[in-house]
């Protein structure tokens, strides 16, 4: 194989690595935040945007390397079958890219509308219309508002979870495509397999009707026989 191919091998390798390390760096961002843990965030944040920079760098080589294997297989000695799984390959993980990188940000501008309504909420506290409300109802408010910050962290991590498993999923099915011409050979023997069955129940068939239709013929002999004899 050529060297090209094996080094977009590579590269395809390592950029699935570093969506499954975005997708991880979203899960401790969320939990630092439910936690009110707010050092690690910082750098947790960091790590993430430098992942997804890198990521939105590799994207477009990625895509140019597949265009120009998938346009010269022949030159880079696969198969046009091969050149097609690596550019499936691709797409899939672009679109993983994609979608880790909206799970990522989608928490945090939930989170920020909900902070936003907290400081509203605060600075209302001393308007005449809030003056009689009780610490109580207050805190009501406040637990509110919390709850919706945990919802929409619990669903960014669905959503990351989510992502995981369908990864986990497609992996699995390009295993499985590996080598398609043991699927295809597989599928013809069961073809062929069925074809032996129906073709022995046909020529049963044809044997019974053949026994069927010679004792018609003899019986109806018999009946010609009968009559002769009796004239």
């Amino acid at each position: 194989m050529d060297q090209n191919v094996v080094n977009f091998d590579k590269q395809l390798d390592n950029c699935t690595q570093v969506i499954t390390t975005i997708k991880q760096l979203t899960l401790q961002r969320n939990q630092a935040i439910q936690q009110k843990n707010n050092q690690p965030i910082m750098k947790i944040e960091y790590d993430l945007r430098q992942n997804i920079d890198n990521m939105k760098q590799q994207i477009p080589k990625l895509q140019q390397s597949c265009d120009d294997i998938c346009r010269n297989n022949n030159k880079y000695k696969i198969t046009k079958q091969e050149s097609e799984k690596r550019m499936n390959q691709f797409q899939n993980l672009k679109n993983q890219f994609i979608q880790s990188e909206q799970a990522a940000f989608a928490v945090k501008r939930k989170i920020e509308i909900v902070a936003n309504q907290e400081k509203l909420f605060q600075g209302r506290t001393n308007d005449v219309e809030m003056q009689d409300m009780s610490s109580y109802e207050i805190q009501q408010h406040r637990s509110a508002l919390q709850q919706k910050e945990n919802q929409a962290i619990d669903s960014a991590n669905d959503l990351v979870e989510s992502l995981i498993s369908k990864q986990k999923q497609v992996g699995q099915m390009i295993v499985d495509s590996t080598d398609p011409l043991e699927h295809i050979n597989k599928r013809a023997d069961q073809v062929n397999q069925k074809m032996q069955t129906m073709s022995s129940r046909f020529e049963d068939l044809l044997r019974t009707t053949s026994n069927n239709t010679l004792w018609i013929i003899i019986i109806i002999n018999i009946f010609i026989l009968v009559f002769l004899i009796s004239l």
